[in-house]
């Protein structure tokens, strides 16, 4: 009979504050199961440990060591530790308290929290934010070659783009 997967995470905060929700609490927990209808022929759910959680699938280890990919839209995280620490505390709709909301997420809804936590900040799709008047980064123009976006400094709503990298050798699309 296969090894089963035991879990270590715990939740213990007798507060009941909600950690942030997204890709690395999914690792920190590291146990996911897939929704009710996804899982072997048999029947039953999909479970195991996520190795790596990408844009779209996740790459998990099931019990008996296969590693499987499955989309994000498909898989849970394991939430039983939240549930039973409310239970613990007398709280048993722990899932629709402010903050709680993302227990009945899938692993899709917590990409899509670090991907728009991600661009709230400037840190996806290589946007720099500079406020207008500020020098560009290094190594890069202002939003299209060299002339400013806008000329009232302190007041451009456009983020500065860093300018697609040129081949070497090759010729950019880039207007200057």
């Amino acid at each position: 009979m296969p090894a089963l997967i035991r879990p270590t995470y715990r939740y213990t905060d007798p507060t009941l504050t909600p950690p942030a929700p997204g890709g690395a609490l999914i690792m920190e927990v590291g146990l996911v199961f897939s929704r009710p209808g996804i899982g072997p022929k048999g029947g039953g759910q999909h479970g195991g440990v996520p190795l790596s959680v990408g844009p779209t699938t996740t790459l998990l280890r099931r019990h008996d060591g296969i590693e499987m990919r499955l989309p994000n839209t498909d898989l849970l995280l394991w939430n039983s530790p939240f549930l039973i620490a409310g239970h613990r505390h007398g709280v048993f709709d722990l899932r629709h308290r402010p903050g709680w909301e993302w227990l009945g997420w899938t692993l899709a809804d917590h990409v899509m929290h670090d991907h728009h936590t991600n661009v709230t900040t400037g840190l996806a799709h290589g946007v720099v934010p500079v406020t207008a008047g500020e020098p560009a980064p290094v190594g890069s123009d202002s939003l299209w070659g060299t002339k400013d976006c806008c000329t009232d400094a302190g007041r451009c709503p456009l983020p500065r783009l860093l300018p697609p990298a040129v081949p070497e050798g090759g010729r950019s699309a880039h207007p200057t």
